[in-house]
């Protein structure tokens, strides 16, 4: 007698063999992947060989086991690049603030003559005159304070060797050091 196979029969012996062939090559293309990338795992893995990131800990082994410790490499070194810092702006020129030069003295011409000595020295004289509502008892530079007028009156007073101090209320001038010239100015 013979067999008679009904057609569809061998469909289940098909479907199996082409599920294990199908299997088969996706395993193949994962391990040509896997050889192509050199063996790196995606995060969430474990490191690549080398890395300086410890195993967890189901992996590390304890003193006493014969499993092999391994070897960590010193970390690479930390290079740090610094931007240069911005410089300060550079101080104002004390010679730039205005300087007002009065004469306080019977000395005709001594506030002219003091203020051209400033002049050659780079000072900005911005008004010569006179002033006899008081006596200033020597050669003064007076500065507002708060202002970069002190600064200037005192680098002013260090080249001429004048006294510096705050201006006097009733001094009712411009902006600027002002000079009141008395006999004491030996000039320059």
């Amino acid at each position: 007698m013979s067999v008679i196979q009904e057609p569809g029969s061998t469909r289940p012996g098909r479907a199996a063999g082409l599920l294990l062939i199908g299997i088969a090559v996706i395993a193949v293309v994962l391990g040509v992947i896997t050889l192509l990338n050199g063996g790196e795992e995606k995060p969430g893995g474990s490191p690549p060989p080398g890395s300086n990131t410890p195993p967890p800990a189901s992996q590390t082994s304890q003193p006493g086991s014969n499993q092999p410790q391994p070897t960590q490499s010193s970390p690479p070194p930390v290079t740090t690049t610094t931007t240069p810092a911005q410089q300060p702006p550079p101080p104002p020129d004390p010679k730039q603030v205005p300087v007002r030069v009065f004469n306080n003295s019977t000395i005709s011409r001594f506030a002219a003559q003091a203020a051209q000595d400033f002049r050659n020295d780079g000072w900005n004289v911005a008004e010569v005159g006179n002033y006899s509502e008081s006596t200033v008892p020597t050669t003064t530079a007076y500065f507002q304070p708060g202002t970069e007028e002190e600064a200037a009156a005192r680098a002013l007073a260090v080249k001429c060797n004048l006294k510096v101090a705050p201006r006097l209320p009733n001094f009712r001038f411009g902006p600027g050091i002002v000079v009141m010239i008395t006999k004491d100015y030996c000039g320059k």
